[in-house]
């Protein structure tokens, strides 16, 4: 292990975090489905297809959907440098190799 400052870097790797990505809509862009909401219920969308005005209901909807898609596309994954081990004196950054899980607690061992 090499000893280094408790000094840390942004994240290294920034990823889009929407859950199991082994799921076909899992894979789509949140902020699409959120465009994608905001026309089905945007009146003057509406109107240029001849179809009624959204209701009351419709439009309850359509913020409950827009801000669930929003919140969605904020939430990312930052990976940044690694664990941070200390031994009471020094502090160091763990690699995930298997040389150094007696270092991690149980809980983080099992990744």
């Amino acid at each position: 292990m090499e000893i280094t400052s408790l000094d840390t870097d942004l994240a290294t790797h920034v990823s889009q975090g929407t859950e199991d990505a082994t799921k076909w809509n899992e894979c789509l862009s949140p902020a699409v489905f959120y465009l994608m909401h905001y026309y089905f219920f945007e009146n003057s969308s509406r109107f240029s297809v001849n179809v009624d005005p959204t209701s009351k209901e419709g439009k309850i909807f359509s913020q409950i959907c827009k801000f669930g898609h929003l919140f969605q596309a904020w939430k990312t994954i930052q990976i940044g440098s690694g664990l941070l081990a200390n031994n009471g004196i020094n502090y160091t950054r763990l690699e995930w190799v298997d040389e150094h899980s007696a270092s991690m607690n149980t809980m983080t061992r099992e990744w």
